[in-house]
């Protein structure tokens, strides 16, 4: 953990992940739908030059306001397994502090601006991907199909 402290994060997520898979229950749920952010979070926060400010940077800010709407809306009126309904009180829970750290976000305004070396930087292009990908990919999970109405 000295080393690479996000991996204990993986690692715990890991574990709720095969819990979950043995067991069915709704904590494990929750604990993945806590862990796996926090992973991607302290990915990021790692990934910045030493003096970086990890809730500066506006890419897992948004990822995790668009996760929070995800959860939000995971629990509808034909679906409404336990798990569900937690996850959508995570996402209720999660979504206004979720916003005020958007707007401490400063970087979103240097996004694709060109760095010294020529082009954009990789780390903020896997940065947005990354944002953008892991709450369409939840969605997609919690929703199958019905995600892109």
């Amino acid at each position: 953990m000295a080393e690479h402290w996000p991996g204990a994060l993986l690692l715990w997520a890991l574990g709720a992940a095969a819990a979950w898979y043995l067991l069915r229950d709704w904590p494990h749920v929750l604990w993945i739908a806590v862990l796996v952010p926090a992973w991607l979070w302290g990915e990021s926060s790692e990934s910045l030059e030493p003096n970086g400010i990890w809730w500066h940077d506006a890419a897992p800010a948004v990822g995790t306001v668009l996760l929070g709407i995800t959860y939000l809306g995971a629990a509808t009126h034909d679906r409404d397994a336990p798990w569900r309904r937690v996850l959508s009180r995570l996402g209720a829970v999660t979504l206004i502090p979720a916003c005020i750290l958007l707007a401490f976000a400063s970087d979103w305004r240097r996004v694709g601006t060109i760095h010294a070396g020529g082009g954009v930087a990789s780390r903020e292009i896997i940065a947005w991907l990354v944002a953008w990908a892991v709450p369409f990919a939840a969605a997609w999970a919690l929703g199958g199909r019905q995600a892109l109405y």
